[in-house]
């Protein structure tokens, strides 16, 4: 089941449940991409400061999301979060496979409108390559 939109706008601690994504509307796969066999269990926190005047005048709402803990599955291959933030995963490798599974179905294509290049960072002014990755002087 996809996760209730209110859960991901709502202020607090909120639950998020994901799963049986081959069963939802093509319109949230075409989002999501083909993750048949993936699940989800999630706490998050949201903060969702709300704005004081908005009469006549264009509104944007800003909604932080903490991801509390999680723990997500490919059949047998686990990852967790708890809340003590030290991964966990079962067996050997989990923690790759689950990563590459959801990579390889992401909706984005290599070479697509959609799909950007990394960036990479500005050199300082004047300075070539390897002298921008230089210690400084002490």
């Amino acid at each position: 089941m996809s996760p209730e939109p209110r859960a991901l706008t709502t202020a607090g601690r909120q639950d998020l449940e994901i799963a049986n994504l081959q069963n939802e509307s093509q319109t949230l796969r075409n989002l999501l991409g083909d993750l048949e066999g993936y699940s989800l269990s999630a706490k998050v926190t949201n903060l969702v400061p709300e704005p004081i005047d908005t009469q006549h005048r264009s509104v944007y709402h800003c909604i932080l999301s903490r991801t509390d803990s999680f723990t997500c599955s490919v059949g047998a291959d686990q990852i967790s979060l708890p809340s003590q933030r030290n991964f966990l995963s079962a067996p050997d490798g989990a923690i790759d496979r689950v990563a590459a599974f959801v990579a390889s179905r992401l909706h984005l294509k290599a070479g697509s409108s959609e799909a950007k290049e990394p960036v990479e960072p500005d050199a300082p002014e004047g300075a070539d390559a390897e002298a921008a990755h230089l210690d400084p002087p002490s």
